[in-house]
């Protein structure tokens, strides 16, 4: 445990891990630091708008209307579970935290805006019901039948190509 405490980086941490260490080793298994890397893996999309084109992005329908705004957009043929959800969730938060390490090691005289957090958009042929329950998701209000959410902007947004209307907006 001793390893384990040097390696923490505040006292709260030493503390915190210590009691539940303590705690619960015996009837559990307790790993204190455990490194977490995740495999290799990649964004299907990645979007950040031109604030100075974002205009043109209206006659783009739905899929124009999701570019309006920083996201990643990942596509599945079947279905996806609500683990292949975390899975592209994880990898947007993975993005991010990259792209924040970067900007706070730029000097603070130079360094502009933080930098945004994607949207993640989660583009599926047909409706995932089981990730769709676990993640809560509702309709979403002001977009066509087929787009889903629940009430957190940091949560994944769902889009059904098989509900949407057949309209020229979603025609695309």
């Amino acid at each position: 445990w001793e390893s384990a405490a040097r390696a923490m980086k505040t006292p709260y941490d030493i503390m915190a891990k210590g009691l539940a260490e303590g705690a619960l080793t015996g009837p559990c298994e307790v790993h204190t630091e455990m490194e977490v890397v995740s495999d290799a893996q990649s964004i299907d999309v990645v979007v950040v708008p031109d604030p100075a084109r974002v205009g043109e992005l209206t006659s783009r329908g739905w899929l124009g209307r999701m570019g309006s705004v920083h996201c990643v957009i990942e596509a599945f043929h079947d279905p996806p579970s609500p683990e292949l959800l975390d899975a592209c969730q994880l990898k947007v938060t993975a993005m991010h935290m990259r792209q924040r390490a970067v900007w706070e090691g730029a000097p603070k005289d130079s360094r502009g805006e933080a930098p945004t957090r994607a949207m993640l958009w989660v583009v599926c042929a047909t409706r995932p019901d089981r990730a769709m329950r676990a993640w809560a998701m509702r309709p979403m209000r002001r977009w066509p039948a087929g787009f889903w959410a629940n009430a957190s902007d940091r949560a994944p947004r769902v889009v059904v190509v098989s509900a949407l209307p057949r309209t020229p907006e979603t025609l695309l």
